[in-house]
């Protein structure tokens, strides 16, 4: 199997210039060293896992069901106090945090809406904190979710066990059909894998401190909703360009049980305007950028499934 994908890879990474050319989005590698987006927290120093809660000021409710199930977890949690996208039309206006223009283009002519922007802005706050602190693991989660307490510990566990074979990993992803996952290494009765197509979900997922600090360095400005953003991996690189790994455990493992997402439905995800018609330049560039990351998504995996050292189920 590994084979067939290896000779796959290398045959489409022949071709890869024109899908890089109208995939790739975000800014080069060039490592930015400034206190915004690199702490001063030497990773060698960092222990444990410290969970990090996004939750509005308005939902007490939410915070207070959360607070209940990660009690049961025994691990450090903190709130993370989330942009709220109609409070706080100044941060959202602001094109340092948001570029419109390029979400149109990207999007199919769709323009954000002010919750999608918010919770963008949130996820990176929850980064930022956890980069300041001293664990090696952040686990981010939106309030909305729910999980068996004792179950998640296990996971949990056994990927801390496993660390060399992900950098991210999610436990809450809605996968295309019909490409099935790819598993690396067996968490039990789940399995971490890897995605041949491009997923969707951040609901809560597990970071190291490498590809939390290349997410946060590369965020700005937003130009695609924070869950097609953070699973980019193949144009995110750590120190030294070593290639990250985004994964994620099957079955999955969190559901968004609490209702919809308040920040997100502070306002529509996407605001319903379009710019264009259905035959227009904007929405042809949308979907052949959708076509280009796909395959790009696909070259990538299939490059980590050979490279990886998978560990067999037993």
């Amino acid at each position: 199997m590994k084979k067939g994908f290896y000779t796959a890879a290398v045959f489409l990474g022949v071709l890869t210039g024109p899908f890089w050319y109208f995939g790739k989005i975000l800014p080069g590698n060039d490592w930015d060293t400034s206190s915004e987006t690199i702490s001063a927290v030497s990773d060698s120093k960092c222990r444990g896992i410290g969970c990090y809660v996004i939750n509005l000021d308005r939902s007490t409710g939410r915070m207070k069901a959360m607070s209940g199930l990660l009690t049961q977890l025994n691990l450090p949690f903190f709130r993370i106090c989330a942009i709220d996208g109609t409070a706080q039309p100044e941060v959202i206006q602001n094109p340092h945090y948001v570029n419109i223009q390029g979400y149109v283009h990207l999007l199919k002519g769709r323009h954000p809406g002010k919750g999608e922007i918010g919770c963008y802005i949130s996820h990176v706050k929850a980064l930022k904190a956890f980069l300041d602190s001293s664990y090696e693991f952040g686990l981010i989660c939106e309030d909305d979710i729910s999980f068996s307490p004792a179950l998640f510990q296990k996971i949990l566990f056994l990927l801390t066990q496993q660390k060399t074979l992900w950098d991210l990993c999610s436990f809450e992803l809605s996968v295309k059909k019909p490409a099935a996952p790819l598993p690396i290494a067996s968490l039990g009765n789940h399995t971490l894998c890897l995605y041949q197509k491009q997923a969707f979900g951040a609901g809560a997922y597990l970071v190291n401190r490498a590809a939390a600090r290349s997410l946060v360095q590369k965020a700005f400005p937003m130009q695609v909703p924070w869950d097609v953003y953070y699973l980019r991996f193949w144009e995110l690189q750590g120190q030294n360009g070593r290639m990250l790994h985004f994964t994620g455990v099957e079955p999955r493992l969190v559901r968004q049980t609490y209702g919809d997402s308040e920040i997100e439905t502070t306002d529509q995800r996407y605001l319903k305007r379009h710019q264009g018609g259905y035959w227009s330049w904007v929405r042809f560039k949308g979907r052949l950028f959708l076509l280009c990351a796909d395959v790009l998504h696909w070259v990538w995996t299939c490059w980590q499934y050979v490279t990886l050292k998978v560990i067999p189920s037993k």
